[in-house]
């Protein structure tokens, strides 16, 4: 079942939100399986199984779009033109699952939502827009058998609700990653899909407003596979970021068309790394800009690069430009946003353990950036996922921040930064404990933890710990577990400081009166045993990270 020819315009006598469906409830935490979908100025997020949006304006309570008890939502898009934001989403309920969007203006009330389809196999929504705003929803089938279906969405002068129609895909057998974009009269679909012995990335063009095909399926790449698929604009034509996997080696790569044919190219600085995010830009002179987070497991965690080509992606440039360089702590899942020649990047950075957005910047286009970078979320809040958009002169950022260390339930964040107060904030200086007196400091902290244990004062060895797993671990249990030891002396041995991580190698002399195991009493006589410690330097203070002994796992990743 489809609707088709609704006029958007008409859609703004029905209110929304709190007036249709009432105020949502704030209480409850943001679901975790969607990233932040931001599109300036809103947040759209779930929380508890209602789908809300979130302004950046404090004086604008959040709008309740569609409650838990309509069904459960499945995917959600969005994108913004020049002046309102489409969010299209997916939900499944009894009757099915079914298609749904919203126009989202700048200011003022919200509209209803409009359903699009009802009763659908889609499992997954994209929104594109072109340069001159206008706009496109995509519902697609992903797997074996795939359908893929486009709804116009017209421009903001004239908007309306055209007819969903199916896209010609009849070569693709299976799809596995699908994105698209709009430009210069064409809609281009890319897909991914597998056979056997390979993987390929596959380009698919249609023309507007009609949505026929425009020419055979053109392949763009081949690999053992792909992990993700990222569209990208250069000149007005289209392109694709890629992370593949070839002969065992990963790596991220670009396809870029020109004029009927698709040149491919494979970044060589990224051969090798395990890249988790990735995002483009281009302009129109040739410059393409790349910012990826990627790792070597052997050497690194995951850093923040910029990859940067002058002559549409024939040589590049490659520079990290997370700071600073440390290999114990994960700087990663960047995304970029652009206006004109200023170029901002947002990061989630766990160089402070607690996972904090920072803030990269540049003037020009990325050849140059800031000496030192600025964190924009609160130090108090474990903060992750950012997205970032530029729109006028301001920037936009969305993030989840986990309400306490337990990193149990997190809510959005959305906030609004001119480009001249980002630039400013760069400016000032960020306090920085000197080396030196942080090993004083660290000798010290884990000198009064072995001095608690061998005094039998539990407490005070247990504030020692990382607040991630006090969180989650109560004192009592904590002491139930460590009551069983009977600690002599200890002697450090070594330390080694990363940034905010060290290595501490003690050698602890302790025995074990009496141990239960199986049900017979045992006991282990007094001995040295060497041990090795994580502390980690959280809120200006050393804390033991806690190492479950089975299976090796603690409560915190950085």
């Amino acid at each position: 079942m489809t609707r088709s020819g609704v006029s958007l315009t008409l859609l703004g006598l029905a209110l929304l939100a709190g007036c249709a469906y009432g105020a949502p409830n704030e209480d409850a935490a943001v679901d975790l399986r969607f990233g932040p979908v931001l599109s300036p100025p809103w947040l759209f997020e779930t929380r508890g199984g209602d789908l809300v949006a979130q302004s950046s304006r404090p004086d604008t309570p959040p709008h309740l779009l569609q409650p838990a008890k309509d069904g459960r939502i499945r995917d959600i898009s969005a994108a913004a033109s020049r002046a309102s934001s489409i969010v299209a989403w997916l939900t499944a309920s009894g009757e099915g699952r079914k298609l749904q969007l919203l126009e989202v203006p700048a200011q003022g009330e919200l509209p209803a939502p409009v359903e699009i389809a009802s009763r659908i196999s889609s499992n997954a929504v994209r929104v594109v827009a072109d340069e001159r705003g206008r706009r496109y929803v995509l519902d697609a089938s992903l797997g074996p058998n795939p359908r893929v279906q486009v709804t116009s969405l017209g421009d903001e002068s004239s908007p309306s609700v055209g007819k969903r129609i199916e896209l010609d895909i009849a070569e693709i057998g299976s799809i596995a990653l699908l994105s698209a974009v709009v430009t210069e009269q064409r809609l281009y679909l890319f897909v991914t899909s597998s056979t056997d012995t390979q993987a390929v990335i596959s380009a698919l063009t249609y023309r507007l407003p009609s949505l026929e095909r425009d020419g055979p399926v053109k392949l763009v790449s081949e690999a053992d596979r792909f992990v993700f698929i990222e569209p990208l604009v250069h000149s007005k034509k289209p392109g694709v970021v890629y992370k593949y996997q070839r002969d065992g080696t990963l790596g991220l790569g670009i396809a870029l068309h020109h004029g009927r044919e698709w040149q491919d190219f494979a970044i060589p600085d990224a051969k090798g790394l395990d890249v988790a995010r990735a995002t483009a830009s281009a302009w129109d002179d040739g410059r393409i800009l790349i910012v990826l987070s990627g790792e070597d497991s052997d050497h690194f965690k995951q850093r923040i690069y910029a990859a940067a080509s002058n002559d549409w992606g024939k040589t590049w440039e490659f520079q990290q430009i997370s700071r600073p360089k440390v290999s114990a702590t994960r700087a990663w899942l960047p995304d970029l946003a652009v206006s004109g020649d200023r170029v901002a990047v947002a990061w989630e950075d766990s160089r402070d353990i607690r996972a904090a957005v920072h803030l990269q910047l540049s003037r020009d286009r990325g050849r140059s950036w800031l000496d030192q970078d600025i964190q924009v979320s609160d130090e108090r809040h474990y903060a992750m996922r950012p997205r970032i958009r530029a729109r006028k002169d301001d920037l936009f950022i969305a993030w989840y921040a986990y309400r306490t260390d337990a990193r149990k339930k997190a809510d959005g964040t959305l906030v609004r930064l001119s480009w001249q107060d980002a630039f400013g904030r760069a400016q000032r200086e960020r306090h920085q404990d000197s080396t030196d007196d942080k090993r004083l400091e660290l000798r010290k902290t884990v000198n009064d933890y072995w001095d608690a244990l061998q005094a039998g004062d539990l407490r005070r060895a247990y504030d020692h710990h990382d607040p991630f797993f006090r969180a989650r671990m109560p004192f009592d249990a904590f002491a139930a577990r460590r009551g069983q030891f009977v600690y002599h002396a200890h002697e450090i041995r070594s330390l080694e400081i990363d940034g905010n991580v060290a290595r501490v190698h003690s050698t602890v002399n302790f025995e074990i009166p009496k141990l239960i195991v199986m049900g017979r009493e045992q006991s282990v006589p007094r001995r040295d045993s060497p041990i090795e410690d994580v502390w980690l330097y959280v809120d200006r203070a050393w804390h033991r990270q806690y190492v479950d002994a089975i299976s090796g796992g603690s409560a915190i990743k950085y």
